[in-house]
């Protein structure tokens, strides 16, 4: 038997859950700015993962039975307003399309006989903490009405970036540890110490293909006299280091407990000794080396 009635028009898609977005403050700088608004937060470490529910329905607001719906997003972008690399987003219940277009990427759902959709997002272990602008659209309409529609963000947050507006990614580091029986306040990044003589970013996953926060570092001069933050007496022993890098995120093997940066083969931490000005730790490998020109510093309360 013929159909004997018109599917009902899409006129729009409509969230059914913004009670669970937060309010986000927004950027004045980069490529990218906007004011105060309102996004999903999840987070890529601690298989965290944020759920988008909606509904299509028609001019008289009745959800559309088995109505099409096609999630899209472009490239993720910094706390700071900028492009952020290419981290994927993984999207469940629905279908990738095999290849982009402007730069965006298609997944395409149907929905229940209420017209009800339900896009459950993630993201792997090396995102940097970034904003996805996501649309929702019935058909591959060009960027410009996509936006006019309006879009959701969702932000995944690191642990790997502390959590101000300084910081170039979105983040949920620690800002204090105890360590050893004494608590520490986290490293500074070079915007909140502009005065540290040196800065250096790390890489923020295995391979080394991505950066994430520019630290500050401190020199052998500043650091002599406090003037990276610390009084003498504030200073990490080794044991306060020791117990630091005993807990190893290996999800980020160039990062610590608490997301905390670990430097490299030539940056670590400086530590307390009277005999030497230059003594740091190598937290890749536990050792104690001198002579470097800067360290991170990290200072006790």
């Amino acid at each position: 038997m013929c159909q004997q009635t018109t599917n009902p028009k899409i006129t729009k898609y409509k969230l059914i859950n913004p009670s669970d977005m937060v309010s986000v403050v927004g950027f004045n700088h980069g490529s990218n700015s906007r004011g105060t608004f309102n996004a999903f937060k999840g987070k890529t470490v601690g298989k965290q993962s944020v759920k988008v529910r909606l509904q299509a329905v028609d001019g008289s607001g009745k959800g559309v039975p088995y109505a099409p719906g096609t999630m899209t997003y472009r490239y993720p972008i910094s706390r700071q307003g900028n492009k952020s690399g290419v981290a994927d987003m993984t999207i469940v219940n629905s279908t990738q399309k095999t290849h982009s277009i402007d730069e965006m990427r298609y997944y395409y759902a149907t929905a229940d006989k209420s017209g009800f959709f339900e896009f459950t997002l993630a993201q792997n272990t090396n995102g940097l903490g970034s904003l996805h602008d996501i649309y929702i659209q019935n058909d591959k309409s060009d960027l410009s009405e996509r936006t006019a529609q309006g879009s959701m963000p969702v932000i995944f947050e690191t642990i790997t970036s502390p959590d101000t507006p300084d910081a170039e990614f979105w983040g949920y580091m620690e800002d204090t540890l105890t360590l050893n029986g004494r608590t520490f306040n986290r490293p500074k990044l070079f915007s909140e110490l502009p005065n540290a003589g040196d800065s250096y970013k790390f890489a923020s996953d295995r391979l080394g293909m991505q950066v994430a926060e520019n630290w500050a570092m401190v020199t052998s001069s500043q650091a002599a006299i406090g003037s990276g933050g610390c009084a003498a007496d504030k200073y990490p022993t080794v044991a306060d280091l020791s117990a630091l890098r005993a807990e190893v995120d290996f999800l980020h093997v160039y990062y610590l407990k608490g997301g905390w940066p670990a430097g490299n083969g030539n940056k670590g931490y400086w530590t307390n000794n009277p005999t030497s000005i230059t003594q740091w730790m190598n937290m890749l490998t536990g050792g104690l080396e001198y002579g470097a020109q800067s360290s991170l510093q990290i200072c006790a309360q």
